[in-house]
């Protein structure tokens, strides 16, 4: 063969990693005694690249499908050993009481943490059906919520999912003698995937789990975001005290310490967003409070709110003359008179929220939150938000919630005068 010939010839090229890749995974895949270990060598040989959360989701469940085909003769024996015990199963169903109280103890230990719902999946949840926090724990609205909150997310492949999991536990119960425990998980699994508008004591406890989970996560993110802004966290006044409104004010004054906040919300924009949802939720619980009957006692008297009725009037007298002349009242009107009724709020604050009015309705809304921590945990949840609203803005005469709260005044204190 000439020199010639020679060059014409293709060079022999190096294996591509995806070519190597094949032939490790075909080796091991030859020596592979199990499912399990062949979703391994898989995972191995081609490795994810990036945030590739579906693959990586999929192997997962690959790998749990085959470790329960790969286990189907020892859950098969554990059956069979189980069924030999079959009084503590018919002793679980003639005490349901007590059966439900086994179970809650039972998958509230931390063995079961990681069959929990994800706190995402709760989060989303929580926006969908509201949050379990709006209620008293232990009480009967309590439990119609959170049983509403676990049917919206234990969708039908994440209850197959679960009671698989949970399945796949078995034989370590019953190999170790365990059998009530093993008879529970048992009951909860069939009842898991049986009965899909029913709660049992396992699905109930993942889903306080993941509960628990989303709360703690929250917590972590906010110190985070506290921490790196220059404030320690262990020296926060306990919220809604006139502690921590005066720590609030001295920080709004601090150019330093905004300078650095600014600077740490630039840089991580999800913790902006996370702040500004946290302080609309606020308002938006503060408004949710004003037109609660309970509250309107806190509200401003007739004689506190009689200049600003003399500012409404005035700046209403255009309106009332043009209806008095007998013209209909229209969606623009109706406009004008919301803009009219802001504006007059806006303009009689000053007058009427002085500094010891403003700490008379904090003390006001901690009376009011101390009281119905317990009766009326929804109560005492609007009026922390009350609170946080009043306090997180320095120049009252910008608050939202205390333009709102002289709105509401306006409107309640005549109606209430004429009772």
């Amino acid at each position: 063969m000439s020199s010639k010939t020679r060059k014409k010839l293709p060079h022999h090229k190096k294996p591509q990693p995806i070519a190597r890749s094949l032939k490790t995974f075909a080796a091991e895949a030859h020596e592979a005694k199990s499912l399990t270990e062949l979703v391994d060598a898989f995972s191995r040989n081609f490795p994810e690249t990036g945030e590739d959360k579906e693959r990586r989701q999929g192997l997962a469940s690959m790998k749990e499908l085959a470790e329960f085909v790969d286990s189907r003769d020892r859950l098969a024996a554990s059956m069979n050993e189980l069924h030999r015990h079959h009084e503590i199963y018919e002793r679980l169903l003639a005490d349901a009481d007590a059966a439900n109280r086994f179970g809650f103890e039972l998958f509230g230990r931390p063995e079961f943490a990681d069959l929990s719902f994800d706190p995402e999946q709760v989060e989303r949840c929580f926006e969908q059906v509201g949050p379990l926090s709006s209620f008293r724990s232990g009480s009967e609205q309590f439990f119609l919520h959170l049983r509403k909150a676990v049917l919206a997310v234990a969708t039908s492949e994440q209850r197959q999912l679960m009671a698989t999991r949970l399945i796949m536990r078995l034989p370590e119960r019953v190999e170790r003698g365990q059998y009530q425990e093993a008879w529970m998980m048992l009951l909860c699994a069939q009842q898991t995937l049986e009965t899909p508008k029913q709660l049992n004591p396992f699905l109930t406890q993942m889903f306080l789990a993941g509960a628990a989970a989303l709360e703690k996560r929250k917590r972590l993110q906010e110190d985070e975001m506290l921490k790196a802004i220059g404030v320690d966290v262990k020296n926060v006044p306990p919220f809604g005290t006139p502690e921590f409104a005066a720590w609030m004010e001295s920080l709004g004054r601090n150019r330093e310490f905004v300078q650095r906040a600014e600077a740490f919300f630039t840089s991580r924009p999800e913790f902006r967003q996370q702040a500004q949802d946290l302080m609309e939720k606020a308002e938006a619980g503060a408004l949710e409070l004003l037109q609660r009957p309970d509250f309107q006692p806190l509200l401003l008297s007739l004689q506190e709110i009689t200049p600003g009725l003399q500012i409404l009037n005035r700046r209403t007298q255009k309106i009332r003359q043009e209806l008095l002349q007998g013209k209909a009242m229209s969606g623009e009107m109706e406009g004008e008179l919301g803009k009219i009724w802001a504006e007059s709020a806006r303009e009689f604050l000053p007058q009427v929220i002085t500094p010891a009015r403003r700490d008379r309705l904090i003390k006001d809304l901690q009376t009011y939150q101390y009281e119905r921590r317990k009766s009326d945990p929804r109560a005492a949840e609007l009026a922390r938000d009350a609170l946080m609203a009043l306090q997180s803005v320095s120049n009252d005469h910008e608050n939202r919630f205390l333009i709102a709260y002289v709105m509401v005044s306006l409107t309640a204190a005549p109606n209430a005068s004429r009772e």
